[in-house]
């Protein structure tokens, strides 16, 4: 088998077969496999019902495109370090902390740690929050 250095000025020298080489040759690689699936997912797939509550389920991450409006500029402005682009749809990532996530019969998350938002409902989500019980008319100080 040939022989390969590890090290730069080092007589460390392993052969190609050898476990540690096979390990070592695969550390520059990334440590995750990203892919996109852009076939849409029907509602059944990843949504049930458990009496009232409706239960989200689902693997790995979710993205969610929303077409009927643009983002807004000041996202476009936080999202870009180095130069500029137009808003384009709002585009968000879903992922869940726990194996199932339960929505109450208003909508609302019983537990919201159990799943994360990225992208544009990540930066949106705090400033658009109101209280659970906020009533139109009602006087929160």
């Amino acid at each position: 088998a040939r022989e390969i250095i590890q090290a730069k000025g080092s007589d460390f020298i392993l052969k190609e077969d050898d476990p540690l080489a096979i390990t070592l040759s695969k550390s520059s690689l990334p440590k995750t496999v990203g892919y996109l699936d852009k076939n849409p997912v029907p509602y059944q797939q990843i949504l049930s019902r458990d009496g009232h509550a409706v239960v989200l389920e689902f693997q790995d991450y979710l993205q969610v495109v929303y077409t009927h409006e643009k983002e807004e500029e000041a996202y476009v402005r936080s999202a870009m370090l180095f130069g500029s682009r137009k808003p384009t749809y709002q585009t968000s990532v879903i992922s869940l902390r726990s194996k199932r996530v339960i929505l109450d019969e208003t909508g609302s998350i019983t537990e919201p740690l159990d799943i994360q938002f990225e992208g544009y409902w990540g930066w949106e989500k705090v400033g658009d929050m109101l209280p659970l019980d906020y009533q139109i008319g009602s006087e929160y100080h």
